[in-house]
């Protein structure tokens, strides 16, 4: 657990301590359903200060983009068996507006996993 804390605390912005030493983040955890027509993955929010997609199919690989429909073969790539993005306010790759994410293979659907931090 202390590892996790450290990790968060690297990619935040800015981070708030409690009265015990250790960073207070709020962490919404989500799995998004994305198959191979391009659909919303994940709502805007002005809030976020990082974001990490992980996914964990097989075989295919998952295409995203923000405030656009994705496309096979453009924007952030997310490989199979683990691949996982993490974008940070903190190093200025974090984008706000909504994730439009699409499967690599043709009726492909897999679950990507979310965890957003405020």
């Amino acid at each position: 657990m202390k590892r996790l804390i450290l990790f968060v605390g690297l990619l935040l912005p800015s981070v708030a301590f409690a009265a015990g030493g250790f960073p207070t983040v709020i962490l919404t955890h989500t799995s998004a359903a994305v198959t191979s027509t391009s659909s919303i993955t994940l709502a805007s929010n002005s809030n976020r200060s990082w974001l990490m997609l992980f996914n964990d199919h097989a075989t295919v690989a998952i295409y995203c983009k923000f405030d656009a429909a994705a496309v096979v073969g453009e924007g952030l790539r997310i490989n199979a068996v683990g691949g996982t993005l993490v974008l940070s306010a903190r190093n200025g790759s974090l984008d706000t507006r909504e994730l439009r994410c699409i499967t690599s293979e043709p009726g492909v659907s897999e679950t990507l996993e979310v965890t957003e931090g405020q």
